[in-house]
């Protein structure tokens, strides 16, 4: 999350200027850069969730993360402002499921729903934009902004080593609407197996099951506790 916002705030505060002052743009034209890179983070959103559900968390994220880096990467190596705006475009196209999924995983984190494991996650946003935007600047000062650029790509293969602390339980995985009625047969079935020897199997035969969650399925007694 921290790397994403690194190179995002590289990105929302130092693009224009990259382009103006490096690549010599018009004042109109620099600013296409950080349209560019806006207009396919949204416009990744809207179709990342389908390529999630297709190929899983950690491989889209590895993906993510280096169209990303090599989106930054091009940006920094751009002869022309043409080429340095479609480098951040590219950018903001492999970044885009980062955050959405960095939050699907911190809910999972936190069944309760108390949403401290969101809360925490997003400090990483604050931090990440501020130490994106000081990070930047202090390489263009010490060094060119063309490599201060290189730092936040090279940054993103952090992204793609802790990929898969993002996938979800195997349980969780495994679980889907279709094959929820099966999964809820197996476990009554392996319930009624369980119940039987307790009380004989007589009432589970017959087919006289309690449906109240404090009765024994099978004996009719309170369960205790």
């Amino acid at each position: 999350m921290m790397m994403m916002f690194i190179a995002d705030s590289a990105t929302s505060n130092w693009s224009t200027v990259y382009l103006d002052d490096v690549l010599h743009a018009s004042p109109s034209v620099a600013a296409l850069g950080l349209f560019a890179y806006q207009l396919c983070m949204v416009g990744g959103r809207s179709f990342g969730d389908r390529l999630v559900r297709r190929h899983g968390m950690a491989p889209m994220l590895r993906i993510g993360a280096v169209v990303g880096g090599a989106g930054l990467l091009l940006a920094a190596a751009a002869p022309v402002p043409a080429v340095g705006i479609a480098g951040f475009a590219l950018q903001g196209l492999g970044l885009c499921i980062v955050v959405p999924l960095s939050f699907s995983a911190a809910g999972r984190l936190d069944p309760a729903g108390t949403g401290e494991a969101i809360a925490r996650v997003n400090l990483f946003n604050y931090a990440g934009f501020v130490i994106g935007a000081g990070l930047i600047g202090a390489v263009a000062e010490l060094a060119s902004l063309r490599l201060a650029f290189v730092v936040p790509a090279l940054l993103t293969t952090v992204i793609v080593l802790f990929a898969k602390a993002f996938e979800p339980p195997a349980a969780a995985q495994s679980w889907t609407p279709a094959t929820a009625p099966a999964a809820a047969a197996s476990r009554f079935h392996d319930l009624g197996v369980a119940r039987r020897g307790e009380c004989g199997g007589s009432a589970f035969l017959q087919g006289k099951l309690c449906q109240a969650k404090d009765i024994d399925p099978c004996c009719g007694k309170a369960l205790p506790g």
